[in-house]
């Protein structure tokens, strides 16, 4: 099966409708694919979607952060990579060379023009749901 580490801007995409990050999540739901994630980029994900702007209800927000944390792989990176022009995305990077992931799903261009890293496709979502299929 599939192992991806997701980027917190796929959470943030299905929070404001976005059809493909939408279909992603509820790929993951139905176990069609792992998730990998470190401790560090789940607490980016709480963060982000707790902020005002995204209108989430906070029992929203905890009830995916403990779904996370109960099925998600969690992997302590143990490289520091400082490859990415945008230093936070290093965080994924990390992550995914730790766990040695199939691939990355982000829609961040500091991210995607990496593609692939160190054999790690790094795609954006609808790539990936294509890969699913």
């Amino acid at each position: 099966m599939i192992e991806a580490v997701l980027d917190a801007n796929v959470f943030v995409s299905a929070s404001i409708r976005s059809k493909n990050c939408r279909e992603i999540i509820d790929f993951l739901f139905a176990d069609r694919f792992n998730i990998v994630t470190s401790e560090r980029l789940l607490g980016e994900i709480a963060f982000i979607l707790s902020k005002n702007k995204f209108n989430l209800a906070p029992a929203d927000v905890k009830s995916l952060v403990k779904f996370l944390s109960n099925y998600a792989r969690f992997v302590t990176p143990v490289t520091i990579i400082s490859d990415c022009r945008d230093p936070k995305d290093n965080a994924l990077l990390e992550c995914a060379l730790t766990a040695k992931a199939d691939c990355i799903v982000t829609g961040d261009n500091d991210l995607l023009c990496l593609n692939p890293y160190h054999g790690i496709r790094i795609l954006p979502p609808d790539a990936f749901i294509r890969l699913l299929k």
